[in-house]
């Protein structure tokens, strides 16, 4: 697949929701999304980063796209289910959730981690993404088939694979 050219229509009439669509890898992702024709929800926790996505899907003549402004780190379960209504209301389905919104934390040892930074990241990369998921299941269930699709950083990756490398997962470095 090397070779493999995606056709400028491929995502014609498909309903997409991004989130952390304001910035870095959720707004190319969402460009990338309407240069294919998907309609977009675009949800993020800063308005003006939005607008300026939802600008540039504009300008490009792609389907206008919805926002929503959504702070993961404080949403809870009513947040997402109110999401989920508004998102029935304008567009009755989806065919697709792209979470990509997510807190890095601090690159420390186990035992010099501060609660509150532990506690934002379970928060917006898990718990929200569970609870935003699980709202938004009924609207995947219309579709014929829809996908949920989760982003990942490569300095996680990278870190782990160091720190097993040198068997020391956690420990402070030498």
């Amino acid at each position: 697949m090397k070779n493999y050219i995606p056709r400028k229509d491929l995502l014609a009439g498909r309903i997409v929701l991004v989130t952390g669509a304001g910035a870095g890898i959720g707004r190319a992702a969402a460009l990338g999304f309407a240069a294919h024709g998907a309609s977009l929800i675009l949800l993020g926790r800063t308005a003006v980063k939005l607008e300026a996505v939802y600008d540039a899907i504009e300008a490009s003549g792609a389907p206008k796209p919805a926002l929503i402004p959504l702070d993961l780190a404080t949403a809870g379960p009513d947040a997402c289910d109110q999401t989920a209504h508004l998102i029935e209301q304008e567009f009755g389905r989806l065919d697709g959730l792209l979470h990509n919104a997510a807190e890095l934390g601090t690159l420390t040892p186990l035992e010099h981690y501060n609660d509150a930074t532990w506690d934002r990241v379970m928060q917006v990369n898990v718990r929200a993404a569970f609870l935003l998921t699980r709202a938004c299941l009924p609207l995947l269930e219309k579709s014929p088939d829809a996908s949920v699709i989760f982003t990942s950083a490569d300095v996680a990756r990278t870190t782990c694979s160091a720190a097993s490398t040198l068997g020391n997962v956690g420990a402070a470095p030498r």
